[in-house]
């Protein structure tokens, strides 16, 4: 083992890995796909979408602080 390897702590191995990776990419193309609605179509619409990928988000957020 490395001696400057101190990232061990933080290597992240739980049950929700995987489903953690695929809200990441849902709300990164849920934001792409808001903010281009926002800009050339309706800005209502747009900000729903982009509060909806928010909402991914935080979930994502609460389940890797819970460390689940």
């Amino acid at each position: 083992m490395n001696k400057y390897n101190n990232l061990k702590p933080f290597k992240d191995e739980g049950r929700t890995y995987g489903l953690r990776q695929w809200m990441n990419v849902v709300f990164i193309l849920a934001a792409l796909v808001g903010m281009g609605v926002y800009f050339w179509h309706s800005h209502t619409l747009g900000l729903y979408i982009v509060g909806a990928a928010c909402v991914v988000k935080f979930i994502e957020l609460t389940l890797r602080m819970m460390k689940l």
